[in-house]
């Protein structure tokens, strides 16, 4: 097939009809194809990926194009130039009516004098076609009739095969930290077509966060993340995009054509540490003494679109909610409160209050129920949050330990003098404002022990003591804590009345002596007295 660009002349048949006209028998050279009296162009449109080989075109049918034929491609032929063989000339023609006509499912289209096709020069134009191949923007010129190559034939019957390239494109997806705007490497991607078919799998962003993929087909596509590392947040909905253009785009970044380009941001999530009175370690507190969870949470950049954010903390049986929460960082109003026996559940309501925080820490107070055992009492919370993509997530912290205190006393009862041991001594334990918590009597073996006591300051009160002895007359005061939680007091009592050592004893001398010196200075005040008055 011999193209011609406009105005250009076909040197080959205006040499054969020069040569015919001075020879009349070289004309009788030519093979002539078709039927002079109904000239014809036929094109067959075919679809071929880039690079793909094909032979030049000779105008005659028989050729073996690469590729699958192509229906619905609107071609326009408009004459610009008409020729008269009799006279061997050529006449340009001004605002030509353009034939016009569609490929069909064979890729074919026949222009003849059924439909107005006369000998002469064509602009052959591509004016429409199916959207996944690239249309020929090229206008290109065919002669009707058209020679070969070498000159020998003579063609009435023109056959041309003209190829279009299947749109083939690209994508490009930066993934970047959406706190600091850095690239985010590491994140796994899956990519579908718009059949949800799974194209490929695994592709995961590079050092500087990039995806890249060519050789995709005219269409709809979408990526869905799979895995992010650490602790973002996945994007969970679907990330669409469509090839529409050819293009490339090179492991650099490199990219000739049109490339789609997609940036798409992720968020760490939320995080929550679970605390008592602002400390993680563990903490020991009496039985029915009021402390204070602290729940801080660690809100995400995104906070502001997400769809659901609900704290939850359930409460372990032996403990008990007492009734008072507060939040900082933020109003209160900004969650609602419920309590559900031991289940207690923060759900915010306004998520464009929070825009902007960075956290938020949400206190309530609790206690341990009386009669609990000395154990560890672990309580957890847990944060349960809706992005905006719709992933859902779920964040515990360590639980916080509260265990109960206790402490224990034991009374040993004795005699002061012999250590002997005394039963029926009575004694009342009572904290520092004057009420009973124990009260006992000494055994036979002179003992009375208490255990399970809170932590505190107490006093020891005996309100008998053991017949023929004399009661206490101040209360021993006795303080419990972690480091002095095991008493034991041994407590003095003494027989009534009084029963001096026996005469000549070291007891009995000193008494005598002292005795005597104040009897001996009360005389002598008494002269010097009397001698100053006279």
């Amino acid at each position: 097939m011999k193209l011609l660009k406009k105005r250009s002349i076909n040197l080959v048949l205006i040499a054969t009809l020069f040569l015919s006209f001075f020879l009349p028998n070289f004309a009788s050279a030519y093979v002539i194809t078709g039927d002079a009296a109904n000239p014809s162009l036929t094109i067959y449109k075919y679809e071929q990926e880039s690079g793909d080989s094909q032979s030049e075109g000779t105008g005659q049918s028989g050729q073996s194009p690469v590729g699958e034929p192509l229906q619905g491609v609107e071609f326009s032929i408009t004459k610009t130039d008409a020729y008269d063989p009799d006279t061997d000339k050529w006449t340009e023609v001004v605002d030509a009516t353009p034939l016009t006509a569609t490929t069909d499912e064979t890729g074919k289209i026949v222009f003849n004098s059924a439909n107005g096709l006369e000998m002469g020069r064509y602009a052959v134009k591509e004016t429409a076609g199916p959207a996944h191949v690239n249309l020929n923007p090229d206008t290109f010129y065919v002669d009707i009739p058209m020679t070969s190559k070498d000159g020998n034939t003579l063609n009435y019957e023109v056959v041309i095969y003209p190829k279009n390239e299947t749109i083939r494109g690209a994508v490009e997806l930066e993934k970047l930290d959406g706190d600091t705007g850095l690239a985010l490497p590491g994140v796994t991607f899956d990519l579908y077509n718009s059949n949800d078919e799974k194209l490929q799998e695994g592709l995961t962003t590079d050092s500087n966060g990039f995806i890249r993929v060519n050789g995709l087909a005219y269409g709809n596509y979408y990526f869905i993340e799979v895995s992010a590392p650490g602790d973002y947040v996945l994007k969970g909905d679907k990330i669409p995009f469509s090839i529409t253009k050819s293009g490339t785009v090179a492991t650099d970044g490199t990219k000739t054509g049109t490339v789609e380009t997609i940036t798409i941001e992720n968020y760490k999530a939320p995080n929550i540490e679970k605390t008592i009175n602002g400390s993680t370690e563990k903490y020991e507190t009496n039985r029915e003494t009021e402390f204070t969870y602290n729940l801080k949470i660690s809100l995400p950049e995104d906070i502001k679109d997400y769809k659901e954010f609900i704290v939850t903390d359930n409460l372990d049986d032996r403990l008990n909610y007492t009734g008072q929460w507060s939040v900082d960082g933020v109003d209160d109003s900004v969650f609602t409160f419920n309590q559900n026996e031991q289940l207690l559940t923060w759900t915010v309501n306004n998520f464009a209050a929070l825009d902007g925080i960075k956290s938020v820490t949400i206190n309530f107070t609790a206690e341990i129920k009386a009669g609990v055992e000395v154990a560890e009492i672990p309580n957890d919370a847990n944060i349960d949050f809706t992005n905006d993509s719709g992933t859902n997530g779920k964040k515990t912290p360590e639980p916080a330990i509260v265990i109960p205190t206790e402490g224990s006393m034991k009374i040993i009862k004795q005699d002061g003098k012999t250590s002997t041991k005394l039963a029926g001594a009575e004694f009342e334990l009572r904290d520092k404002d004057g009420n009973v918590i124990e009260s006992g009597t000494t055994d036979s073996n002179g003992e009375l022990a208490w255990a399970g006591l809170d932590y505190g300051n107490y006093q020891l009160v005996e309100t008998k003591a053991p017949e023929g002895y004399r009661i206490l007359k101040n209360p021993i005061d006795i303080k419990i804590n972690k480091e002095n939680s095991e008493i034991t007091l041994t407590v003095d009592n003494y027989q009534n009345g009084w029963e001096l050592p026996v005469t000549g004893g070291i007891g009995t001398t000193l008494f005598t002596i002292i005795g005597l010196l104040f009897m001996g200075l009360a005389v002598f005040l008494y002269i010097r007295r009397k001698k100053a008055i006279v």
